[in-house]
This record gives C-alpha cells, sequence and structure tokens, in this order.
C-alpha cells in the first residue's frame, strides 16, 4: 500500500523537527528515522492497530512521545497527523 501524507500531517512533522532540533543537534534527524521505521511497520500490516476513534488508526513511535493517526482508504494509508501526545490533550488528535 502506498502512503499518502495529510497537509497537517507534513505540518506536525516540520513543525516537531524544528523543535527538536532547536534543542538537541541530530534530533530531528533521529525522529524522520523512527517516522520512516513506524510506517515501514505499518505498510506490512496496515490493519495491525486496532480502530480508536471512527476509521482512525493510532501507532506510537517508539523513541519519542508521538503517535502517528492514520486510515486505510482504499488502497491507500492515509496518514492525517502526527502529535505529541501533550500537545492540547482536548483536542489531541485533530484539533488545531
Amino acid at each position: 500500500m502506498e502512503v499518502l501524507y495529510s497537509a497537517e500531517a507534513d505540518r506536525d512533522i516540520d513543525e516537531a523537527w524544528f523543535s527538536l532540533e532547536t534543542g538537541r543537534p541530530a534530533e530531528g534527524e533521529r525522529f524522520h528515522a523512527d517516522i520512516r521505521a513506524t510506517l515501514a511497520y505499518i505498510e506490512r500490516w496496515p490493519r495491525g492497530f486496532q480502530l480508536r476513534y471512527g476509521h482512525y488508526r493510532f501507532v506510537p513511535l517508539a523513541v519519542f512521545r508521538y503517535h502517528i493517526i492514520y486510515s486505510i482508504e482504499g488502497e491507500f494509508i492515509v496518514v492525517h497527523r502526527i502529535r505529541h501526545m501533550h500537545q492540547r490533550p482536548l483536542r489531541r488528535y485533530f484539533g488545531p
């Protein structure tokens, strides 16, 4: 299955990368590597995580405290958000 990213997911990745790189050099690259490894796992087993909110599935990253929120849309895996689990807890998944 091919992985597609929403505009929000792209923005989430950029913001997290910038935040991590500002704090510690090379943390941004570790973050990207963690995302790539998790997405490779999702590609192998796209239905391997339970539905948690409507048709969305949530998978935690191995190293960082972020979740990838995705859905399966036909032949595609659509990544909707990549969120830190302490960002705006009331609107944790899809809020601004």
